[in-house]
């Protein structure tokens, strides 16, 4: 939450006159991989060793992830552009690490919704390599540097929210017969899989050919799994603030790719 107003507050300064830089990168690798990344840490950290039955996250695993954040923040302040990017790779390679070692190791199977995850940091870790190579004077055509920025502003947490949200949102929203955590080991990974790579489609087709098109893919892969997976148009047996707030995003979700 203090990345958050950091973020924003760049903003603020620099209309005052306070910041000497125009803080579009600044702000938005602090929202990114600031404070975005510091929700998603926090979650993988603690989900993935419980959906896969291994170990918790050591206190070294903890500390390095917030020394990593904490970083990135610094650089970011200082309009590092070099350093924002190369700390970046490290700390999605941190995640790959961190989530590949609990899957060899795991002693149970994570739900299938789970296939979503390396696509979300696999696409980040190839979008902020390009980015920390553009940085370095590695000169990309515009339609790769394009996809590098939506895959990491976008792909790394759109790819997350429809994973695991197939096994959250059901449940926070307390739908009849919400699937547990865990899932059932009967469910088919290969139409997450489908879904998956159709949303990761609509990424290519917007920084290379028409981002209306992209923008009405990604609409059909959210409008697929919310109506699916999410289950955004059952009644709920008891309306609470949690419940309609989450469908309340997931629909404004998909009216924004529909409506741009």
């Amino acid at each position: 939450m203090l990345i958050s107003i950091l973020g924003v507050g760049l903003w603020a300064l620099f209309q005052m006159g306070w910041l000497r830089f125009y803080p579009l990168e600044a702000h938005a690798m602090l929202m990114t991989c600031g404070f975005l990344l510091a929700y998603i840490s926090g979650f993988l950290m603690t989900a993935v060793p419980k959906m896969s039955g291994t170990k918790a996250a050591s206190l070294l695993e903890i500390s390095i992830g917030l020394m990593l954040l904490w970083i990135q923040v610094v650089v970011s302040l200082r309009n590092q552009r070099l350093a924002m990017t190369g700390i970046a790779v490290f700390q999605i390679l941190f995640l790959i690490y961190f989530v590949a070692r609990r899957f060899f190791n795991r002693t149970a199977n994570p739900p299938p919704s789970l296939v979503f995850l390396p696509f979300a940091l696999l696409g980040a870790f190839l979008g902020v390599g390009i980015l920390h190579a553009n940085a370095h004077g590695i000169e990309f055509d515009v339609r790769w540097l394009g996809l590098a920025k939506i895959l990491v502003f976008q792909g790394l947490v759109l790819n997350l929210i429809l994973g695991l949200g197939s096994r959250l949102i059901p449940a926070l929203c307390r739908i009849p017969g919400a699937v547990g955590i865990r899932g059932s080991i009967s469910e088919s990974k290969w139409i997450y899989f489908l879904m998956a790579v159709v949303l990761n489609f609509g990424f290519v087709v917007e920084a290379w050919h028409s981002v209306q098109w992209g923008n009405g893919i990604k609409f059909f892969a959210v409008a697929v799994i919310s109506i699916w997976k999410f289950k955004v148009f059952l009644p709920m047996p008891r309306i609470g603030y949690l419940g309609a707030g989450i469908r309340g995003a997931v629909l404004f979700l998909a009216a924004g790719f529909l409506g741009s």
